[in-house]
């Protein structure tokens, strides 16, 4: 039975992890983010044609997708679908790194440290199983929603697509008026989408908590810990709860420090003539201080997952 879980302790070594660590962080993941460009603009330009995109001047130019399309929209959808499962992926291997060695002290070495062995295939199939269980628990709040709503899931598909539409006429023209008979076909499928996401948050909310051990226990053990990370939260909820509760607020403060000070940088990188100058150091130093960020988060919110799984698991 493992001790309690010290909800300050916990967050206390995430941090420290995040900015002591810094630089193993960036050795993990400069390769898996520099590759998730690489798949993002190469599918970006393989299913968009850029001469037709480069045409539109506007939102409601458009007629129909293929005009911009490379390809068939069911093929476009498989190309997405492949980027998506290729950076899973990578950050699958990059996840597996950080988990094992937070949570056993496992230190991966080389510049190139990319991973698709068995604790990142574990990794990928846990992010997958995940995945698969939120959008269940969305889907069967939705369709209880959309029910007490009064509406259908036919219905919400039709409205989202005609939400789209207003929005896209709204960017090509910010003056004109919502029209007042397709905002009242949309209101009632949308506020059964509404009550579907009010009563899902509960569920995702239990089931994200209690399965906070599930991809950092499948990296460290030879095994998918899904019914394993289940056990090992049980008498645990609201400390972890604590833990993801606070998390959110410091990164949430820490966010919007950074937003201001980046707002600093980018007033600055826009000086010109004789202070020219200045303004390209800023403009290194402002994606500098971006990349720099990102590693720190991504540390943190890995490392918060890791020490749960080792505290639960050992009670160290």
């Amino acid at each position: 039975m493992s001790e309690r879980v010290p909800v300050g302790e916990v967050l206390n070594e995430a941090f420290q992890f995040g900015f002591r660590r810094w630089l193993t962080i960036f050795r993990f993941a400069w390769a898996p983010l520099l590759l998730t460009m690489l798949i993002v603009g190469g599918g970006f330009y393989l299913v968009f044609d850029a001469a037709a995109l480069e045409a539109v001047e506007k939102a409601s130019d458009i007629e129909k997708l293929s005009d911009i399309l490379n390809v068939s929209a069911a093929a476009a959808m498989g190309i997405g679908l492949l980027a998506i499962l290729a950076i899973m992926a990578l950050f699958a291997g990059l996840f597996a790194s950080i988990y094992r060695l937070v949570a056993l002290g496992e230190e991966r070495q080389g510049i190139l440290p990319l991973r698709f062995d068995g604790p990142a295939q574990r990794v990928f199939t846990a992010q997958i199983i995940l995945t698969l269980i939120n959008y269940a628990i969305m889907g069967v709040a939705v369709v209880i929603g959309l029910v007490l709503a009064g509406s259908s899931p036919g219905a919400a598909i039709a409205a989202i697509g005609d939400f789209t539409a207003l929005v896209m006429q709204a960017a090509a023209d910010p003056t004109a008026q919502p029209n007042e008979a397709e905002m009242e076909k949309i209101a009632g499928p949308f506020g059964g989408l509404m009550l579907g996401m009010v009563i899902a948050a509960p569920a995702l909310i239990f089931a994200n908590v209690k399965l906070s051990p599930f991809l950092a226990g499948s990296a460290s053990e030879n095994r998918l810990l899904l019914f394993g990370a289940y056990r090992l939260t049980s008498g645990h909820f609201w400390s972890l709860f604590g833990v993801y509760f606070l998390l959110l607020i410091a990164l949430f403060v820490i966010g919007m420090a950074f937003t201001l000070a980046m707002g600093f940088v980018d007033l600055m990188s826009g000086l010109g003539g004789s202070l020219a100058f200045f303004g390209l150091l800023f403009n290194i130093i402002g994606f500098a201080a971006t990349i720099a960020y990102q590693v720190f988060i991504i540390g943190v919110q890995l490392a918060v997952q890791a020490v749960i799984y080792r505290r639960l698991k050992t009670g160290e």
